[in-house]
């Protein structure tokens, strides 16, 4: 694996636990891959400058300040892309689901 994997969480505790399961799933026999091929987005300026990065929202991602930025520089970032659409247009709406916590919602293909 050579793309990094960008983990938009509500915590960083979150993201290390869900990357640390995603490598035990995904790439249990490979010892290439290691939490270096993942980054957790800890701010939304991470995303800057990147080109159609692949990654996802997990855990309690809505509950972050800086979640309505993250979002805007992903669809700068990011060639039409549907799921990430729809999460600025809840985002936008204020959906009565706001505060829920949704466990993955991936924003691009992983593969």
């Amino acid at each position: 694996m050579n793309e990094k994997i960008y983990v938009i969480a509500g915590t960083s505790s979150q993201a290390k636990g869900w990357i640390m399961q995603d490598i035990e799933k995904k790439y249990p026999n490979d010892p290439s891959v290691t939490i270096s091929n993942y980054v957790y987005v800890d701010s939304a300026s991470r995303l800057r400058g990147l080109n159609n990065p692949h990654g996802v929202f997990i855990g309690t991602w809505r509950s972050r300040s800086d979640i309505k930025e993250i979002v805007e520089n992903l669809l700068q970032c990011c060639y039409r892309n549907p799921a990430l659409e729809k999460i600025n247009q809840e985002l936008l709406s204020r959906h009565n689901h706001w505060g829920k916590t949704i466990h993955t919602a991936i924003f691009d293909e992983l593969n």
